[in-house]
């Protein structure tokens, strides 16, 4: 596990937690109902108003991701989080409620595309992107092949057909083409499938209004107009899309060379740890293996309060100035 010296360790924790003013987490894994327990079992303030959550995800349950964002912005005034490599998908609105994002070049976001289960399929999951993709793809082919109909009946009428008619004509011919295809798309499926990704936007709607770090404008651009659920939004992107995203300090890069088994793929199963529990140590012992594993022992079940306090105390750090209501800046291309 982690395979390094007391003190050297100790002290990294240290520094991390005095540059940060902040508890440290380290979260790596799939972000589910099990992961959101061993956040709960794991949570245990070391006195600091911030958190710092190292997070290394492909992604998982939007339910999910919204709990564990939420729950540590209630337990604590800022929260800040670091991703070291992927942070994908439900990773994506967890990163949503954080008041601040630390990035390198090695680091990715994701579109905020929740995973969804196949029907009629065991286990298997497949984008929440692709039905709406899909279907613009539709109508983008039914929109270029009504035109193509229709200029060549102008041009090969040498415009003797009036444009009346030829539209009337064209628009029944890619009709017959198409109506085929639209109909193997399920209206209940394409429902629920947009169901569910509105709910990932209302879900970082309110994250955001806590974190008070992106627009709702950027939240539904992280949504819906990313080609694909691979897609990388790098450290250069994600500043147009996040008010405050800064890249690590030295101390902390140097705490990750210490967790780079955990921090650079996403561990399998999830481990959540607290570092500031290995402070605790006393001089006389070393940390071991089974330190670690057991601080990462999988718990059956954890509740958390529900309740919600809108007025807790706000950084005073000046934060960019929020982008107007019409669009975030987009990628150059």
């Amino acid at each position: 596990m982690i395979d390094v010296v007391e003190a050297e360790f100790e002290r990294s924790i240290k520094a991390v937690a005095e540059t940060y003013d902040a508890d440290i987490y380290l979260y790596s894994g799939t972000i589910d109902h099990a992961g959101f327990g061993k956040v709960v079992e794991a949570f245990a303030p070391g006195g600091r108003t911030n958190a710092l959550l190292i997070l290394t995800t492909n992604g998982g349950l939007a339910n999910s991701a919204y709990k564990i964002s939420r729950f540590f912005q209630c337990q604590y005034e800022r929260f800040i989080i670091f991703i070291p490599s992927v942070c994908k998908s439900a990773g994506t609105l967890l990163a949503i409620g954080g008041h601040q994002l630390l990035m390198s070049t090695f680091s990715e976001l994701g579109p905020l595309d929740v995973q969804l289960y196949e029907r009629d399929e065991i286990s298997a999951r497949k984008s929440g992107l692709l039905s709406h993709s899909a279907f613009e793809a539709l109508k983008s082919e039914t929109f270029a092949l009504y035109e193509h109909f229709l200029l060549s009946i102008k041009q090969r009428s040498s415009d003797n057909i009036s444009f009346p008619i030829a539209s009337e004509v064209a628009g029944e011919m890619a009709s017959k083409v198409m109506t085929p295809i639209f109909a193997q798309i399920s209206p209940s499926i394409l429902g629920s499938d947009y169901r569910d990704l509105q709910v990932a936007i209302e879900y970082g709607d309110r994250l955001a209004w806590h974190s008070e770090n992106i627009s709702p404008v950027a939240v539904r651009f992280l949504t819906e107009q990313y080609p694909s659920h691979d897609f990388i939004i790098d450290k250069q992107e994600a500043e147009k899309l996040f008010d405050e995203v800064d890249g690590p300090s030295p101390e902390l890069w140097t705490l990750i060379k210490h967790l780079k088994d955990f921090v650079f793929t996403p561990h399998e199963p999830t481990i959540v740890i607290n570092l500031n529990s290995f402070l605790e140590v006393e001089e006389d012992e070393q940390p071991t293996d089974e330190n670690v594993a057991s601080s990462a022992e999988e718990v059956d079940g954890a509740g958390m309060d529900g309740s919600e306090n809108p007025d807790r105390p706000r950084s005073n750090r000046t934060r960019k100035q929020r982008r107007g209501p019409s669009e975030p800046d987009t990628p150059e291309e």
